[in-house]
């Protein structure tokens, strides 16, 4: 019991470095999900008015013929563009509306697999340091416990900031 006692503590004691370089890389990934998140919010309200007021009470037909496509680098506007090149079929348009959806839901992927990973290596993150804090404690060596609970507080810290920035998604 004692072997398979101890592979399990260097087996966990080996994963934390690992786990907690992750939790970083994760970290910086979603400062940067953030700040394009703010990017693209702030593009589609441009978007939003020049749309409103070039749609007010026009049919779609009427709509692609007179739209005026900036030149932006904006997913939506490239799909308004080929949609605009062949606006007299409306499978045409279905497609280019399918594929548009199909665009996006990729873009959203990243952030997707961003907060499934997060929460998994946070509860290893934290549980990974628990147990040397609970071997420091049963042996009175107060430092040992002090220091690995530390960490783990570190952690959740880390832990809370991803949780408010994937809520932001």
């Amino acid at each position: 019991m004692d072997i398979i006692t101890n592979v399990l503590y260097w087996l966990t004691t080996g994963l934390l470095v690992p786990v907690i370089v992750l939790l970083l890389l994760l970290f910086v990934r979603s400062l940067l999900l953030g700040g394009a998140f703010y990017g693209v919010y702030i593009n589609r309200q441009k978007s939003k008015k020049q749309l409103d007021k070039a749609m007010s009470g026009k049919s779609v037909t009427a709509f692609l013929a007179e739209l005026q496509t900036p030149k932006s680098s904006s997913k939506f506007w490239e799909f308004l563009a080929k949609m605009k090149e062949d606006n007299q079929s409306e499978a045409y348009i279905d497609k280019v509306i399918g594929d548009y959806e199909i665009v996006a839901d990729k873009d959203l992927g990243q952030s997707k697999s961003l907060t499934k990973l997060g929460p998994m290596l946070g509860l290893m993150g934290t549980l990974i340091p628990m147990g040397p804090a609970l071997v420091g404690l049963s042996t009175g060596d107060v430092s040992t416990m002090a220091h690995n609970m530390q960490v783990r507080l570190l952690l959740w810290a880390f832990l809370s900031g991803r949780l408010v920035l994937s809520l932001c998604k």
